[in-house]
């Protein structure tokens, strides 16, 4: 099943890899240098400063020797002088001037060397608090400088606009506004956005075909508007557009899509079903509740050619920031669809600039000042929000192009990123929502992330790159938007929770390190820790502490600068006994098995990040099943867990097979165990057809590949507890020994792992897993596990007890000899917690038996029947084809000792369980639908049943 890599056994269950020595910072000389901070609470463009009583007195900087190198053993090293003025965001911004772009040197820092300083990595990390800075800090960077600020401004975006505007006013192009009503109203058609305006915006654009020619076309899966057909009804002339999207398990997807005419008239008024599972209905910024979506077929093409048939190629389409809407008629890769370009758009929200751009100003804001409307009070409404953009455009037409301009004298501010550039440096800025885009124009690169964890590793892989960039810039927002949040619960306004979450269900991932309202998580910086690793030569950290309300006096804020980073805190060793803070990584722990071990893991202590890529709902949706239980996203789980147990569990959706992902994910968490249940397990499900079988194995055979390579490349002495089935899962004709036979052959005796292959593809993946309840999964409703029934991922069990409570008939596969070892979900938990209390000696593996039982397939029906009896329920059971193939009756005798050696207590199938998994779904029978529980896939066939054959598709 894996490669035998360093005489790393094949089949791993459980054990460590064999380690590589570690090694030592080239740059280091020996001594512990620290990553550069700043600490600042309330932030404007004035502090104080306050010098702290140094331990000896620095040497000052020779005279004309900044910018020598001293030799190749010499190093940049930083002199602070913050007492000689008072300290400003625009110091810092004139210090990485100097030293990118030769600009004036600053009084209050010096850097020798300067010339061996090729990178500045500057992170803006937002709601820090300099009186109580989180551990992490301290240990990673040193002890920083005290400085005051004279006043408070906490706004997060007000920051980054001083870091990355300079105090210089950029050179207008052209004649100054006139100033009152022109004498002559230009056309509307003036105040259409020019190509280099919507390129700098995000707009979907048309680009030069391929082979040359001259000819033009439009991206991948999008659609430009055209002429109408003859006969077809003549465009209008201005269209307002406005579309609100949901979250689902491939991102934001539209959801409704709304046009209004020029005389407000409402076009067209489309709720459209996404193709895949929503996960979050965002419902305070999008208006879309679950029972808005019910029984809607319409899909986004549908909408979409409603949409264009509005349009033609001179139609003025208006809208607010709309390159979000035309990118969100773009489907996803699921399904057919694609998004819109469309040459002729006025957008409100550069028809009234913001007085400090490149930020922009909010609908709801202009609306308020220049059409005295209140709009968006409880929730986005895009009828609402259409016609805002309509009335906001028509004023304009009405009143001049100088109507609404800001009288701010910082309104056209110069970009820092063009001036590094004119001196020929590059730039690169990393953020969540690609927000920081505004600030780089064509002069620097964007990195999107999807939220602070993301955004500190991949700041962190672009400070480790050689040479370039020069400058490197990232914020974190996260534990601010949670103060925002905390800050909102406490004085009443419950809308609070709901804008902290939607700034965490950015498009795929989640994981700001406060999920669940706890900050300490997130203050403790695990991608600070990422990003001080990273061979970043010079580094500034800027800390902002504020809950977005306006202090009642200045605080203090810290500066520290140092030029190189340091070594990240050795791990712990594994703590024997309870949790005790151990970190534990659970792959797949959006699973059955991974979210009950994931609750049971974090309730004892255990400090646990789930890793998925929440394919398991994708099944569902393509093979158009669903769980019995009502499961929540992912996102709501751990956010209710929080909630319920003041447990924090960090959560990065993303994928095993992706080895980017994965790497910076593990080395960020830097787990002391693993426990992998990310395998596709389904063995029905990867017979479907060529196409799933493929998936399969490339899904299970490289994740695993790329966790061992994580474990040997970044923590070799990471415990690898890994739950595949190549021990008791068989059916030789002899006994099944824990993991490893004793074999002898023409005199000669080895111990080999066995079986290797015991007997079926089944094998390789297949676990036999009952219950439905743990301790921790019955807190909640929220918590709830899953309960699989259908003919792909369902158990015999499950499927009986389902036929049972609906008055089905049981049905047997074959003849019922076919003896499995079974194993309650609550046995399942502990056993992983006993694997990691006591793991195995270093490059030793060892193999349980995971089970505790073993039955029949015709057992398993006797006891269900049993039970039912004792319920009223008359129970028949039918023997019917069966679709595998499989050993239908055959020996079995598989050993299970060593759990219970090791301390197992285990929950025995009894009356009493299956009494209470009948009467649960007694309760839930409405839900259950009997096209699914019959077999979906027949082994011997290429191809699935009719009912699931329409949707099955194998993820991409």
């Amino acid at each position: 099943m894996t490669p035998n890599t360093r005489g790393v056994p094949e089949d791993l269950e459980e054990g460590e890899l064999e380690g590589t020595p570690e090694c030592a910072l080239p740059w280091s000389s020996g001594k512990r240098c620290r990553a550069p901070y700043f600490y600042e609470e309330l932030l404007d463009d004035s502090l104080e400063v306050e010098q702290p009583e140094p331990a000896r007195k620095p040497k000052k900087a020779k005279k004309g020797r900044a910018n020598d190198t001293g030799g190749p053993a010499s190093l940049a090293r930083v002199e602070l002088r913050p007492e000689h003025s008072p300290v400003t965001l625009e110091d810092i911004q004139r210090l990485i001037l100097w030293i990118l772009a030769e600009e004036t040197k600053p009084r209050w820092c010096s850097v020798e060397n300067k010339a061996l300083v090729p990178r500045v990595v500057l992170l803006l990390a937002h709601g820090l608090d300099a009186e109580a800075p989180p551990p992490a800090l301290g240990t990673l960077l040193g002890t920083p400088v005290q400085v005051r600020a004279r006043s408070g401004v906490l706004e997060p975006g007000q920051s980054a606009h001083s870091l990355l505007t300079l105090a210089r006013r950029a050179p207008r192009e052209g004649p100054p506004p006139l100033r009152g009503r022109p004498p002559t109203l230009p056309a509307p058609a003036s105040y259409a956005l020019t190509l280099e305006q919507m390129e700098e915006n995000g707009y979907p654009l048309p680009r030069l075909a391929e082979g040359g020619g001259g000819a033009m076309t439009v991206p991948a899966g999008y659609l430009a508007t055209c002429a109408p057909e003859a006969g077809a009804a003549p465009p209008r002339e201005l269209v307002a557009l406005d579309c609100e999207m949901c979250l689902t398990a491939e991102g934001l997807e539209l959801t409704r899509v709304v046009a209004l005419g020029s005389g407000g008239e409402l076009l067209l008024d489309r709720l459209v079903a996404p193709r895949n599972p929503v996960l979050d209905h965002v419902t305070r910024f999008s208006g879309i509740t679950p029972a808005m979506l019910e029984g809607v077929t319409t899909r986004l093409e549908d909408a979409r050619a409603e949409l264009a048939r509005l349009l033609g190629p001179d139609t003025l389409l208006v809208a607010h920031s709309g390159e979000n809407d035309l990118h969100a008629l773009k489907a996803s890769c699921f399904g057919g669809g694609g998004g819109m370009v469309h040459a002729r758009v006025i957008d409100t929200a550069l028809l009234y600039p913001h007085p400090r751009p490149p930020a922009k100003s909010a609908l709801r804001v202009l609306a308020s000042r220049f059409l005295k409307r209140t709009i968006q009070k409880d929730c986005h409404d895009p009828v609402e929000d259409a016609r805002a953009a309509l009335d906001l455009a028509l004023l304009k037409f009405s009143r001049g192009p100088d109507f609404g301009l800001p009288a701010s004298p910082d309104a056209r501010r110069a970009r820092l990123a063009d001036a590094l550039h004119a001196a020929g440096r590059t730039c690169t800025f990393v953020d969540v929502g690609a927000s920081l885009r505004q600030f780089m124009g064509a002069a620097g690169a964007g990195v999107d992330a999807s939220d602070d964890g993301e955004a500190a590793r991949r700041l962190a892989r672009e400070a480790g790159k050689p040479g370039v960039p020069h400058f490197l810039f990232g914020q974190l927002r996260g534990l601010h938007a949670s103060q925002v949040a905390a800050a909102r619960r406490a004085a009443g306004d419950a809308r609070g929770g709901d804008c902290a979450r939607a700034l965490r269900l950015r498009l795929r991932r989640v994981g700001e390190g406060c999920v669940g309202g706890a900050p300490e998580a997130a203050a403790d910086a695990p991608g600070l820790r990422s990003l001080q690793s990273a061979k970043a030569t010079f580094g500034c950290l800027v800390a902002q502490r504020g809950s977005g309300l306006r202090a009642a006096a200045p605080r203090a804020r810290c500066l520290h600068i140092s030029a190189i980073a340091a070594e990240a805190p050795p791990p712990s060793k594994v703590h024997e006994g309870n949790g005790a803070g151990t970190r534990v990584m659970i792959i797949g722990g959006d699973g059955y098995c991974g979210w009950a071990t994931a609750l049971h893991l974090s309730a004892r202590g255990y400090s646990v990040c789930i890793v998925d890529n929440l394919v398991r709902r994708t099944y569902d949706l393509q093979l158009g099943l669903d769980t019995l239980t009502p499961i929540a996203s992912i996102h709501d789980r751990v956010r209710k867990w929080a909630e319920v147990s003041g447990k924090h569990i960090d959560l990065q959706v993303g994928d095993l097979c992706d080895f980017e992902f994965f790497s910076e994910t593990f080395k960020s968490f830097n787990p002391e165990a693993v426990v992998h249940f990310g395998e596709q397990r389904s063995a029905p499900y990867s017979m479907i057809d060529r196409q799933h079988a493929v998936y399969t194995q490339h899904n299970n055979v490289i994740g695993t590949i790329n966790l061992m390579y994580a474990i040997k490349e970044f923590n070799p002495d990471c415990h690898l507890v890994k739950l595949g089935t190549m021990g008791e899962y068989g059916t030789p004709n002899i006994d099944i020994e824990e993991g490893f036979l004793t074999v002898t052959h023409n005199g000669r005796t080895d111990t080999l792992p066995y079986p290797k292959q015991g007997g079926s593809f089944y094998h390789l993946s297949k676990g036999v897993v009952y219950g439905l309840r743990t301790e921790e999964t019955t807190a909640d409703p929220a918590l709830i596990n899953r309960y699989d029934y259908d003919g792909i991922f369902g158990t015999a069990l499950n499927r009986f007890v389902v036929q049972a409570a609906v008055g089905h008939p049981l049905t047997v596969y074959g003849k019922g000899g076919q003896t499995r070892g079974y194993l309650d979900i609550r046995d399942t938990v502990r056993c992983v917690q006993i694997a990691i209390d006591k793991p195995a000696a270093r490059g030793e593996m060892r193999v349980f038996n995971q089970f505790t039982e073993q039955f029949s397939v015709n057992d398993l029906a006797r006891i269900v029947g049993q039970e039912g009896k004792k319920l009223g329920i008359d129970v028949e059971v039918k023997n019917i084809p069966n679709p595998r193939v499989e050993a239908e009756e055959h020996y079995y005798n598989a050993k299970c000792t060593k759990l219970r050696d090791l301390g197992l207590e285990p929950h025995l199938l009894s009356d009493n369980l299956i009494d209470s998994l009948l009467s649960f779904v007694v309760e839930n029978k409405d839900r259950v639908r009997m096209e699914l529980i019959k077999p979906a896939v027949d082994w011997r066939k290429s191809g699935v049943s009719d009912a699931t054959n329409r949707a099955a598709v194998a993820p991409k």
